[in-house]
């Protein structure tokens, strides 16, 4: 994770660079089932920038992940 946001924040930093800071949204994504993921992450920056403001992350993206793992009998109730 912090290898992660590291890169996001870069990545952001040269977009911003090159489109303007008002054309993008430096976005970190995580996982909402576990969330220690995006804490990590942020708190590595702002270990780094020693600035939580400044962090160069605006927003955090999360989702949750699940899976249907139906028996053969129950497989058509899944496809169409």
């Amino acid at each position: 994770m912090q290898y992660h946001s590291l890169r996001t924040q870069t990545i952001g930093q040269i977009f911003k660079a090159l489109l303007g800071e008002s054309r993008v949204v430096a976005v970190l994504g995580a996982q909402a089932a576990v969330p220690w993921t995006a804490m990590q992450g942020l708190d590595y920056l702002k270990s780094q920038t020693g600035n939580a403001a400044k962090l160069g992350i605006d927003a955090v993206a999360i989702a949750p992940y699940f899976g249907v793992v139906p028996t053969p009998a129950e497989a058509p109730k899944f496809t169409q």
